[in-house]
Formats: structure tokens, sequence, C-alpha cells
């Protein structure tokens, strides 16, 4: 979110560093929709309470409306494509390494089999779709099974549950992990290979 600085001035910048302490948040994927294509509604709002970030932060006090205010003003003019919650540059697929690193997910999908996991008292509740749509799917609010464990391939999702509690409805689409193309390594030259000790080419 560094990139944030350019369009505030020093004390705009000192406010938001605030927000982001109260709400425990450094990183722009933590307050979107895990399709990466809008931010979440209750972000904006002062009622927000802080996310589950496992790391130690300094303590901050929740912070009046003038501050909420310049911290909606910044993701507005920042990322915001307007005044709606749409991203004016989506977010790309989830890296493994940094999607758990120092962050709890409540909720997590497998992007293959649309499963949407729960976790509730130490086990995953498993939630089957409903109905499937271009841009969003649907489950039943009660689970289908509990399980320890999670595919391997599961990432995070931010579903929303409806008013009467029936329905749990997610926004697509689900973002897998970022699979990058491995560059080949060299190979050595036979006459390389002849004159090099068999230990350091083996």
């Amino acid at each position: 979110m560094d990139n944030i600085c350019q369009y505030l001035t020093t004390n705009e910048l000192i406010m938001v560093n605030n927000i982001c302490l109260y709400l425990q948040v450094n990183l722009l994927s933590k307050i979107t929709l895990s399709n990466g294509h809008q931010l979440l509604d209750h972000i904006l709002e002062p009622t927000t309470a802080p996310l589950t970030s496992t790391l130690a932060w300094p303590h901050q006090t929740c912070l009046p409306t003038k501050t909420w205010c310049i911290w909606k003003k910044a993701l507005q003019t920042t990322y915001m494509n307007g005044y709606n919650n749409n991203l004016k540059q989506p977010l790309g697929h989830w890296y493994h390494d940094m999607t758990h690193q120092h962050w709890k997910w409540e909720w997590v999908v497998c992007p293959t089999s649309l499963t949407l996991y729960c976790h509730t008292n130490n086990a995953w509740e498993s939630y089957q779709v409903n109905v499937y749509q271009q841009r969003y799917a649907m489950f039943n609010s009660m689970p289908n099974s509990r399980r320890c464990q999670l595919p391997t391939n599961a990432t995070p999702a931010t579903p929303h549950i409806l008013e009467d509690h029936k329905m749990i409805i997610l926004f697509l689409p689900v973002q897998p992990y970022h699979n990058p193309t491995l560059s080949p390594q060299p190979t050595l030259s036979i006459l390389t290979q002849l004159t090099m000790p068999i230990e350091a080419w083996k």
C-alpha cells in the first residue's frame, strides 16, 4: 500500500497510518474481496473492527470520524474506480508463501471444486455450492461436513452471509495461487563436466 503516499500530505499520511495500525493491515489484499475486484464493503466505515493479523501490533484505539474520512479519500484516490468499491486495477493471483504469513483467514475456498470452508472450533466446516452464476456462487448456511485439513490449493475467501442467515454468497472469480514459470537450469557442457570434480555437477 506504499503508493498511497503520493496523494497525501504528511498529516494525512499519519492519519492513514493510524487507521492501518487500528485495522492491523499492511497489504491491499487484506481489505479486498477475495475475487480481487472490490474493496470490502465495511472497510471504509468507523465501525470496522480490527482484522485477524497474527502479528503483535502497537495498540491503537478507534479513531475520530475525520481520520476515517481521510482514510476513505486515500483509498478512493489511489485504488478505487470512482465512488464505488471497484478497484482501478484488479488484484492478481495469491502468492502461496504470503497468503497465510502473519494472517489468519476464517474462510477459504477450493478453486477447483468451489467448496467453501470456515474455521470453527479447531476444525474446518465445509459448504457445497448450491447456486452457480458467472459472477457469484451461493451456499446453504448449514455446513455439509467437518474436517481437520484443507485442500492444498485452498485460497482465502470473503463470503457474505445474507440477512436471513439461510444462504452464503461468494463473489467470483476465485483467485488461485500464483504459479510462476521456472526458468530452465543451464546444462553444463560435456567439456566443463569432464574438467570439474564429480561432486560439483553430480
